[in-house]
């Protein structure tokens, strides 16, 4: 995670991680057959950083300008405790999904790779971004991930977000081999 010298964190004050969609879980790609129907690439080591942000105590929530079924179906798979999709005014939803999940925007770290972006980063308590974002949300975020979006940016997050909190290693422990006797 590279620090943009920006806000500092207060991992332990963090319970949510925000996302964007395209772009930050998928690399933008948007795949589209014959019929029309859409499908979306997504990567396996993003999805387990759900169950590893669950097991730290951490929720996730995806904030989308688009309405996709396929987002629908992996993110409900994954668990994903809140999905909003079809967003016309990202600020005004990340402040009710906050308050939805009973939480204040500032228990929130916002992740999202475009202008649309913008708005509910800087309510958040950190803005994180990837390096393929335009400069504009760059220059705006607090942090930026090494990985891209759509290959571990979520999981590169959610494992920097825990480890700041120190759940990190508690966390790790359930995936380690047991003692043999």
């Amino acid at each position: 995670m590279r620090n943009l010298n920006r806000r500092p964190v207060d991992f332990d004050a963090i319970r949510l991680l925000v996302t964007d969609l395209d772009g930050v879980w998928t690399d933008g790609s948007i795949y589209v057959d014959d019929s029309g129907a859409e499908a979306l690439r997504f990567s396996a080591h993003d999805g387990l950083a759900v169950k590893l942000a669950h097991d730290g105590g951490l929720r996730i929530a995806i904030l989308s300008a688009r309405n996709c079924p396929a987002v629908y179906f992996r993110m409900t798979r994954l668990g994903v405790d809140e999905i909003r999709q079809g967003s016309r005014d990202k600020a005004a939803d990340f402040d009710s999904l906050c308050r939805t999940l009973g939480l204040e925007p500032g228990q929130a770290v916002y992740m999202g790779d475009d202008l649309t972006d913008l708005a509910p980063g800087g309510q958040a308590a950190v803005a994180v971004t990837v390096p393929q974002a335009p400069a504009e949300v760059r220059l705006a975020a607090d942090f930026m991930t090494e990985a891209p979006g759509g290959a571990g940016a979520v999981r590169e997050t959610v494992e920097w977000l825990l480890r700041g909190a120190g759940r990190w290693d508690e966390t790790v422990r359930a995936y380690q081999p047991r003692d043999r006797e």
